[in-house]
């Protein structure tokens, strides 16, 4: 087993060999530097690669069969692209604000779950105040649509909590993956990967390990009360209090990702102030080179 590697349009694949290589041909080989690295790491920079370089890397293997063989495999094609650091911060800036517009439609969407559950709320202590009126029986259909009503919405929101919850689950995968790109890349800067890991990606795992199962349980509890005609009014609060609780919190984490906005923005805008600066100083140095021919190509003349 090895890596293989092209550049470019390169046709021939280049090995290059693990740092922990298979010993003694064993059947199974899991690919790891070692008890603590459970990876194998690719170097890319000895190849010292430029920019716009396009890297194709695969993991080729073969067996040991010299009678009817040896047979080989490689694994899924890997293709990277070399970009500058600019570049690739600018490629996470992206993202980060794709993320924040889907999180932010998920805390819209929770805002009105709780604005759902307030008014099936109060359609529930409609039905109670029917129930207690004098005849109720006058109100028999009036009190068996809100019935209705209050059931679905209580089946309707395990639904749209599970489907939050996946989606806030998804959210938190992808900031660990720009996490990670930043590390690995080397472009990290200490602030910006402790603003990351402390003020969003830990933030996020909170919502998605306690906030959200709490909803659930609380909602859960609400539909087994209606589900047994018991007065679920305790529950549905229960549920509307979770909610709000993690609103807080979700809030909060939207907060940081639009302040890690606004100082990617800065440096962006930090970055073409000072290309332009390089750009002023390119030309203030041609132009005076220009006006020093000039002065020669005049006393040449005059000679």
């Amino acid at each position: 087993m090895r890596f293989e590697y092209r550049l470019d349009d390169d046709q021939e694949w280049k090995p290059r060999p693990f740092q922990n290589a298979p010993r003694q041909q064993p059947v199974e080989f899991r690919l790891q530097r070692g008890e603590d690295e459970p990876f194998e790491r690719f170097e890319v920079l000895p190849m010292d690669l430029s920019v716009g370089q396009k890297l194709t890397l695969t993991v080729f293997a073969q067996d040991g069969d010299n009678l009817n063989g040896p047979h080989h495999s490689r694994s899924e094609r890997f293709v990277f692209k070399i970009v500058s650091n600019e570049e690739l911060l600018s490629l996470l800036y992206e993202r980060e604000i794709n993320l924040r517009r889907r999180f932010e439609q998920i805390i819209q969407e929770v805002k009105d779950k709780r604005s759902d559950l307030i008014k099936h709320r109060e359609l529930h202590q409609e039905g109670l105040a029917l129930l207690k009126a004098d005849d109720p029986m006058q109100h028999q259909k009036r009190i068996g649509q809100i019935r209705n009503q209050v059931a679905v919405c209580a089946e309707r929101s395990l639904l749209d909590i599970a489907k939050n919850h996946n989606e806030t689950i998804a959210i938190e995968e992808s900031f660990r993956e720009i996490l990670k790109e930043l590390v690995n890349n080397g472009v990290h800067k200490s602030q910006m990967v402790e603003r990351l890991e402390e003020l969003i990606v830990s933030p996020l795992n909170e919502i998605t390990e306690k906030d959200f199962p709490a909803v659930n349980a609380a909602v859960y509890l609400f539909k087994a009360a209606n589900d047994k005609e018991q007065d679920p009014t305790s529950k549905i609060d229960l549920s509307i209090n979770e909610i709000t609780t993690m609103l807080a919190h979700m809030e909060r984490v939207l907060a940081e990702i639009k302040d890690l906005a606004e100082f990617h923005e800065t440096l962006r805008d930090l970055k073409q102030i000072i290309d332009l600066q390089k750009g002023l100083a390119e030309e203030t140095k041609s132009e005076q080179k220009r006006k020093f021919i000039e002065r020669l190509q005049k006393l040449n003349e005059l000679e």
